[in-house]
Formats: structure tokens, sequence, C-alpha cells
């Protein structure tokens, strides 16, 4: 009978080297470059036994045009700007939270879950923060401390400003740089903000976002001040001391991204068992410490530092918080204005 045992135990073998050879399961996760912590993504991987596949865009621009042209198919969870929440659901391109899955919503706070239509519906908060200015206190005549400080340099600064190359953004802090709600829709509030810009591009190095890596434009010199997110001037820093930020008199722009998961997911159970695995206060909180950005998560706060609590780049206090605005959806025919405005500001770059 020891031949049959023999049998038995190489079946077995073969078995398992079969197992061992399936490929892991996999997840398409769709993201800002460099916006999660690798160590915390690293041990969703391990925990759930699968491979994630990590995709990036480079502006809420891009990522719109990916979806547009896959109809919201090839992605199974996506990082979603608050204010395009909206836009995706109706789409029917994002599937409704499931609330059974997610057991770490109660850590979030409410503030955040509710700050854009649907997305108490639709999105699970990440992180939020703001949109400023960051700059080179040794390379510019004065501290800036309005939008009208990139929109109309100072000589010293003309041609070495950087704008982000995002059509909702770009208009929004030019409408507020002259006075108006980042949310208006008055067509004489456009018009001024698409001459402010037109006039603005002369003096613009270029429009896009200024790297964060030890080779950044910042760092060298070669920018002297951009419109950045917050988190992001503060990797900066880190490597110069002369790098600071700050939100504009005016205020800026107050965001927040949310963790989606796509009704075309291959497998919606480990989207979202993936969303609520950096919902966990003790990976939201080290997913906060990593990117420099407040957390929307009460339990990550209660692990967080009291001097990352306490930092005012990171948790802003005052005038320049509470005048800071949530883009809020606008109108088809008015996405259409704004889109028109930034296209023409770029077509005009171009130009000889």
């Amino acid at each position: 009978m020891r031949w049959l045992g023999l049998l038995v135990l190489g079946a077995i073998l073969s078995l398992l080297s079969v197992a061992q050879a399936e490929p892991l399961p996999e997840l398409t996760v769709l993201n800002w470059p460099d916006y999660a912590d690798p160590q915390v993504l690293a041990d969703f991987e391990a925990a759930y036994q699968v491979r994630l596949n990590l995709l990036y865009f480079e502006t809420d621009d891009d990522r719109d045009a990916l979806l547009v042209e896959t109809q919201g198919q090839g992605y199974d969870v996506v990082l979603i700007n608050g204010s395009s929440l909206d836009s995706y659901a109706r789409r029917g391109w994002l599937a409704p939270l499931n609330t059974e899955a997610l057991s770490q919503l109660p850590h979030l706070a409410h503030r955040w879950r509710n700050a854009y239509p649907s997305s108490d519906s639709h999105g699970v908060p990440y992180l939020w923060g703001t949109l400023g200015i960051a700059y080179r206190k040794d390379l510019v005549r004065e501290a800036p401390r309005s939008w009208m400080d990139l929109y109309r340099p100072h000589e010293s600064l003309q041609g070495r400003v950087v704008m982000v190359n995002t059509a909702r953004v770009g208009v929004a802090m030019a409408l507020k740089a002259l006075g108006h709600s980042a949310n208006s829709t008055d067509p004489r509030a456009l018009d001024e903000a698409q001459a402010l810009m037109m006039a603005q591009r002369p003096m613009v190095k270029g429009y896009g976002y200024v790297d964060i890596t030890e080779d950044s434009a910042l760092l060298t010199g070669e920018v002297a001040a951009a419109m950045m997110y917050s988190g992001d001037a503060l990797a900066l820093s880190d490597h110069h001391e002369s790098v600071a930020y700050v939100v504009p008199e005016e205020g800026g722009e107050l965001w927040v991204d949310y963790w989606t998961v796509l009704s075309g997911a291959g497998n919606k159970a480990l989207a979202w068992a993936f969303i609520d695995f950096l919902s966990r206060p003790e990976n939201a909180a080290r997913t906060s410490l990593a990117l420099n950005y407040p957390s929307p998560n009460q339990g990550a706060e209660a692990l967080l530092p009291r001097a990352f609590l306490d930092h005012p780049a990171i948790y802003p206090q005052g005038q320049s918080l509470e005048r800071s605005e949530v883009l809020e959806p606008v109108p088809p025919h008015i996405t259409r204005r704004i889109t028109e405005i930034h296209q023409r500001v770029l077509r005009e770059s171009d130009s000889p």
C-alpha cells in the first residue's frame, strides 16, 4: 500500500504546485502619482493576497478624459475630486456605497462625507486640504499674500510662475483674485477672469504642476512661485528651508478627494475592502503623516502628533480658511465656458 500513499502524496504536491502558480487577484486603482503611502498599499496586498495594478493621472482633466474614453470601464477603484463626484454618479459610472462592506465609515467626519453632491452616497473621503501659493522666500521680493501676486506678478517674478493646468481650478482662483466667488456663474465675472488670465499669460513660465521630487524647479530656483496643494509644498520644504506655503487672503480652494468604486469594477468586494482598509484609523493616520495632508478620519486624528495637528499649513485656521471655497458643480454651459477660457489661455501660451 506504500505505492498508494506515494501516489496520494504526489497528487497533493501537484495540486499545491498548481495553486501556487495561479496568479493573485488583481485590483486596478487609478490615482494621482505619489498620493498613497507605499507601505500601507503593501500591507493591503499582503493581508488580502492581491496585486494592486496602480495607474496614474496628472490632472483632474486627464482623469476625466480617461474615463470618458472608456465610458467608466477598465478600472476598479478611482480617486475623484469632490466637485466631479456628482457628474460621475449621474453618468452611472460609480457604484453606490456598500455600507455593509465599509465598517470604517463611522470614523469619517460628517462635514467631509457630505461636502459635495453625491459624496455621501458614492464616495469615501480620503484626504482634504487647500490650494494656495508655494514660493521661495529667498527669491521673492515680498511674500505673496494675494492671488494677484501670481496673476499680476512683480517684475522679479515674471517668467518664474507656474499655474495649474486644470480648467475649473485655474478659472476659479482667477475669480477669487477678482473678488468673486470661485463658483460664480456670472458671465461678466467669467469675462473678467478670462481677461485677467490672458493678461497674465506672457508672465507665466508654464501651465502644469511643479514636480515634488528633489529635481523640482521650485528647489532649483527655476520657479519662484507656483499654484500648489499644501501637502506638496510641505514635501518640498523638507528639501529646502526657503520653500514656504500660504493660503491667499482671498482664500483658496478647499478640497476633498474621495475613493470610489466604478460600476463596471470586476471585483467590487475587493474594491470595497481596499477602501475600508485605507479608512482604518491607523492606516489613515499613516497616510496623512506620509503625505502631509489633513485626514477626514476622526479616528486617525486621535492618533496624529500634536505638532502635526497644530501645523498651520496642514490644518489652516483663520480668515484665509474661512474664505476658502469648495468647488461646487456648475451647469453644463458654464463648464463649457470655463473650458473655453482655459483652452484659449493654453493656445495663447503655445503661440510664437
